[in-house]
């Protein structure tokens, strides 16, 4: 078996495989680190090196940082922060649409200029749902098949991971996939083809999981269904 299709099923097996409890357990996980590489984005971001962000760094647990608040059902997952006159000059940084979990955002009384992504939903006065753990895994399948991180210096001025994407899709998915995914021995058209229509459906529930407005996001039961649906129409032109 070529190693685009090792890879493409063990990625989709995995989360098909495993349980919701499970399931959701992995997305969480991501979702924490996730959270945490936001909010340093968010600092690297600022023109100044404020004290008052001192304790934003690895050797402290990123719950207990000054101003940033994580939710009581959800423990590791960001739900406030409170930096009103924090003395912070600079851009507000576009990576604080990754923390999906964010009710409130207070930055009153500092020098900054910019908006909040409206991917933050819950800063708007939404509750908190499975809808933001859906975005993650959204961002997770994004991230998986074209090898880059939401925080990367590339992602600014209102650009995001999964815009970058979706400017791509469908004609071009194939210039920004992860080139590690595809074996350099593929060459026949008919198996690139059929790469390149695995690529595209699995590329479009990342997308359709980290849309902006939760309502436009698939349910977990609906992405189980879709790249189950994907894994037996791979099965299917492999042994055909």
């Amino acid at each position: 078996m070529k190693t685009y299709g090792v890879l493409l099923l063990l990625l989709i097996h995995s989360h098909l495989s495993l349980p919701k409890s499970s399931m959701a357990a992995t997305t969480r996980s991501f979702s924490s680190e996730n959270d945490k590489q936001a909010l340093l984005a968010f600092k690297r971001n600022l023109d100044n090196d404020t004290h008052v962000l001192s304790s934003w760094n690895e050797s402290i647990p990123y719950c207990k940082w000054e101003g940033v608040y994580c939710c009581r059902q959800h423990p590791q997952r960001v739900c406030a922060i409170e930096l009103d006159s924090s003395d912070l000059v600079g851009p507000i940084s576009p990576y604080i649409g990754n923390l999906s979990y964010l009710r409130s955002i207070d930055l009153h009384n500092n020098t900054l200029y910019g908006i909040v992504p409206s991917s933050i939903e819950y800063a708007q006065g939404g509750p908190v749902s499975t809808a933001g753990d859906v975005y993650s895994f959204g961002i997770l399948l994004l991230e998986i098949f074209t090898a880059r991180n939401p925080t990367e210096y590339m992602f600014k001025d209102g650009v995001t991971l999964h815009n970058f994407v979706e400017m791509a899709f469908p004609e071009r998915v194939m210039d920004i996939i992860d080139p590690n995914l595809i074996a350099a021995d593929v060459m026949e058209r008919s198996v690139l083809n059929k790469m390149c229509e695995s690529l595209v459906s699995v590329v479009k529930v990342g997308l359709t999981c980290s849309k902006q407005s939760p309502v436009e996001r698939m349910s977990m039961e609906d992405v189980a269904i879709q790249l189950h649906e994907v894994r037996e129409v791979y099965l299917a032109n492999r042994n055909g």
